[in-house]
């Protein structure tokens, strides 16, 4: 496939007019989009360009697939509905937008729902290509203090075992886990089972310090700054 006349990010991270060449999904070359109104750049990896699928991009800007870390859901779905349907619909919009890769978040509930969302999601990786890359767990292993939107219920202390058996359940979908590393056991965890997952400090009364403890021993994200965690101040910097 040859794509011409797009406004294409480059990797000098400016948008230019471009003329792609692909071979299914890897780029081949990429040449300054031809004076000509009826013939692409040449490409000599091209055995003719009549013989090649041509997609006209004019007025369109050619950029590489988004990545979607964190959000529960769209279009009348959420992920925790922990349905098949649900994670199809999610997936296909999030396609229709640009977003060719998806790591959609849970929200703080019962051990056993958790399970379940997992367990779903797995199955729905499984069924066929997908842009579900990964999940976000967004709790259990949360403040109570600065809970949000979360429900207080269902927050546990951070357990290895807990977050082995959702890894376990989600057949290795779990990348993202929020945690609030004040929380006892927090920082056990992550040193734990850092190179398993990315730690993301989140929903937290963490000071300073125990936020620097938590990044030493590998927590290596930070979940909405400063939303649902301490306010930065002039005397502690939280």
């Amino acid at each position: 496939m040859i794509i011409t006349n797009g406004t294409v990010f480059t990797d000098t991270c400016t948008f230019e007019k471009r003329d792609i060449e692909l071979k299914g999904s890897t780029i081949l070359d990429i040449k300054e989009t031809s004076q000509s109104e009826t013939q692409p750049a040449a490409f000599p990896n091209s055995d003719s360009f009549s013989n090649e699928v041509q997609l006209d991009a004019t007025d369109c800007y050619v950029i590489p697939g988004l990545i979607d870390i964190h959000f529960h859901g769209c279009v009348g779905y959420d992920f925790c509905d922990g349905t098949i349907e649900a994670m199809e619909k999610i997936a296909a919009y999030e396609l229709s937008s640009g977003t060719t890769s998806i790591c959609p978040a849970t929200m703080t509930l019962p051990v056993e729902t958790l399970e379940s969302i997992c367990q779903t999601a797995s199955q729905y990786v499984s069924s066929g290509a997908s842009p579900l890359v990964g999940i976000n767990l967004e709790g259990p292993f949360i403040s109570e203090i600065k809970k949000g939107a979360q429900n207080k219920n269902y927050i546990i202390k951070p357990n290895i075992e807990l977050l082995k058996q959702l890894q376990k359940d989600s057949s290795g979908l779990v990348k993202l886990v929020a945690i609030a590393p004040e929380e006892e056991g927090a920082i056990d965890l992550i040193s734990a089972l850092k190179s398993e997952f990315v730690f993301s400090i989140a929903h937290t009364n963490a000071n300073y310090q125990i936020a620097m403890d938590a990044f030493h021993a590998g927590a290596s994200h930070v979940t909405h700054l400063y939303n649902a965690m301490l306010p930065f101040t002039h005397r502690e910097p939280g």
